[in-house]
C-alpha cells in the first residue's frame, strides 16, 4: 500500500509540472529528488581492507544550475551500518556535475564529483570525523517536461579518523542507483 501511494505520488507531480515546458540543464533551474541505492560497502580499518557487505542507501538531492549544464548540488545523507558494530554516520557532499548536451530531448548523460564532510559514531563511544569524496555518473530520463528518472554509478571514500588513527578508517562504497527528480524553473 505505502508504495502504491509512493508511486502515485511521483506521478502526480509528475502530470502536474508537465505543463511548465522549461527545458532541462539550463542556468536557473533547480532540482530537487534523490536515489535509492545498493551499495558494495568494504570497510577499510587502518588502512586494511577488510570483508564487503551489501548496503541501501538512501540520498537524498538539491541542486542548481549555475550555468546550462553546469550544476552544483548537496547531498545530506544519514547511515545506519551494521557490519560487526553498528554505525550511524553523517555525510554532507556538495556534488559539481556536467551535463553532456546531446540531440535527444529525454536523454542526459552526467558525470559528478562528490566532495564532503563525514563523520561516524560507532557503538564503541569512539568519534570518526573526516573528508570523504566520490566519483559518478549517469543518465537521467525525462518523462514529461519537469520529471526524471536517475540511473546512476558512484564510487565514495568515506574517511573516518579519530586523533589516534595512524591509517584511514573508514568505507569504500561502490553503488548503483535509481530515483526521481523534480525540475523548477
Amino acid at each position: 500500500m505505502k508504495k502504491s501511494l509512493a508511486v502515485l505520488f511521483i506521478v502526480i507531480l509528475c502530470v502536474g509540472f508537465m505543463n511548465a515546458q522549461s527545458k532541462y540543464a539550463t542556468k536557473g533551474s533547480w532540482e530537487i529528488g534523490g536515489n535509492v541505492g545498493l551499495a558494495s560497502v568494504t570497510p577499510d580499518s587502518n588502512g586494511t581492507a577488510t570483508t564487503s557487505t551489501l548496503n541501501i542507501n538512501i540520498m537524498p538531492f538539491i541542486g542548481y544550475f549555475v550555468a546550462d549544464n553546469m550544476q552544483i548540488g548537496f547531498i545530506p545523507n544519514i547511515e545506519v551500518t551494521s557490519f560487526r558494530r553498528t554505525d550511524f554516520t553523517f555525510n554532507l557532499f556538495v556534488v559539481p556535475a556536467y551535463y553532456f548536451p546531446i540531440e535527444s530531448q529525454n536523454l542526459y548523460p552526467y558525470v559528478h564529483a562528490l566532495a564532503g564532510y563525514s563523520e561516524d559514531l560507532p557503538d564503541d563511544g569512539r568519534q570518526y570525523k573526516g573528508l570523504s569524496w566520490g566519483v559518478g555518473g549517469g543518465i537521467k530520463i525525462g518523462m514529461g517536461s519537469n520529471c526524471l528518472l536517475n540511473v546512476g554509478l558512484d564510487y565514495i571514500q568515506y574517511t573516518y579518523n579519530d586523533s589516534r588513527s595512524v591509517n584511514r578508517n573508514g568505507y569504500n562504497n561502490l553503488s548503483v542507483s535509481a530515483g526521481f527528480t523534480v525540475c523548477v524553473k
